[in-house]
């Protein structure tokens, strides 16, 4: 009973000291690759619908490269022009061609992407998911 004891309490310590090293996967710390799964399009008089990233010419893959502070995909390369970090989140924002702007918010416990590109008789939203590669 006692060896069990043991085993039980060390296989715990041994999870408690791996959560930290997971969670900061998404901290802002590591480059990640994201998927773009899923984009809503948004015209200024014709409403929303539902589309692919390609549909709206964005890239389906993206680099995000925090130290560099750039996001790379699709040749649409942008430089990152802020990064904030909440207790829950990584935000990150910046200026796209053509006077669009961008938002990007990293959730740092699951790598969810959510998004939007604005200009000036649109916007996108977009969803994602983000890994280390």
């Amino acid at each position: 009973m006692n060896q069990l004891i043991i085993k039980v309490l060390l296989c715990l310590f041994i999870c408690l000291a791996i959560m930290p090293v997971y969670a900061a996967t998404f901290d802002g710390s590591k480059s990640l690759i994201c998927a773009v799964s899923e984009v809503v399009d948004c015209g200024r008089h014709e409403g929303c619908e539902g589309a692919y990233p390609e549909d709206v010419n964005l890239p389906t893959f993206i680099r995000i490269d925090f130290k560099k502070k750039e996001m790379k995909g699709g040749g649409r390369d942008t430089k990152i022009d802020s990064v904030v970090s909440t207790d829950t989140s990584v935000l990150l924002q910046g200026k796209g061609i053509e006077g669009r702007s961008w938002t990007v918010s990293l959730n740092k416990e699951t790598g969810k992407l959510t998004g939007g590109v604005v200009g000036e008789e649109f916007v996108f939203a977009v969803f994602g998911e983000c890994t280390v590669p």
